[in-house]
């Protein structure tokens, strides 16, 4: 059950997470929208909150752009709040406490696998075998740390916080990359009519949408390794400081 502590952080940070998807985003290449840059937010989330506090109030913080002007609310931009959360939780997860007597980094390997699992038993997917191969080695690199990635975080050498956060966001912000495409995927001629698809393709000179996700490789690994870069220079700064604090060892022990 939450404490009074732990619904005013979840508050606090949902409002913050709230007005960060009110800044200017990145424009989808070929459709409407954008890649919000409070995505780069969501792994310092689950580092400074854990995966549960800080999940909620991602979830929290993305609900209130959906239903508040000048969002859209409907039923694909709902399904949109999954990945974010989701990469707040992989991220506190990595850095977090055992779970179920588990370290938590094992988890996050289990999600991140499962969703390029998925990505690969679906027809666009299978068209496109080359498309996770940022998500792939982002996993490797969480497996070959491993429990380390907590370890380094506590260290008292910025090298090995800096990897921690660097390697925590990177996985973080790919969770939330890989999920996103497969609800885009699995919208289609759902909540995202084959005709607007259709003009998508037809303005790029594309034959297929597996082609469209091969199209956007390099503009995705540069993006998302920027989205991370950016976490990294927002999140590190922000632990150091509160690393100090009775506050940091108050949310650690809880």
């Amino acid at each position: 059950m939450y404490k009074p502590l732990d619904i005013a952080l979840i508050s606090i940070f949902a409002g913050l997470m709230y007005i960060f998807t009110l800044l200017p985003g990145i424009p989808i290449v070929g459709g409407r929208g954008k890649i919000e840059i409070a995505v780069s937010l969501t792994p310092i989330y689950g580092i400074l909150l854990g995966p549960w506090r800080g999940g909620l109030a991602t979830l929290l913080g993305f609900l209130i752009a959906v239903i508040s002007p000048p969002g859209t609310p409907n039923i694909f931009s709902a399904l949109m709040i999954i990945p974010p959360t989701t990469s707040t939780i992989i991220s506190g997860l990595i850095v977090g406490k055992k779970f179920l007597k588990i370290e938590g980094w094992v988890f996050a390997s289990i999600i991140q696998a499962f969703l390029i699992l998925l990505w690969y038993l679906n027809d666009i997917g299978i068209n496109a075998p080359l498309y996770p191969i940022i998500h792939i080695s982002a996993l490797i690199l969480l497996i070959f740390f491993n429990s380390r990635l907590k370890r380094y975080l506590d260290s008292n050498i910025f090298i090995k916080r800096f990897t921690s956060v660097f390697i925590t966001s990177l996985n973080g912000i790919l969770s939330d990359h890989m999920s996103g495409n497969l609800i885009f995927i699995h919208s289609i001629g759902l909540f995202i009519s084959l005709k607007t698809i259709s003009k998508w393709l037809k303005a790029l000179g594309l034959p297929n949408i597996s082609s469209l996700f091969m199209y956007m490789l390099p503009i995705s690994i540069i993006e998302r390794i920027s989205l991370t870069i950016l976490a990294t220079t927002i999140g590190l700064p922000i632990y150091l400081t509160l690393h100090k604090t009775k506050y940091w060892k108050t949310i650690r022990s809880q």
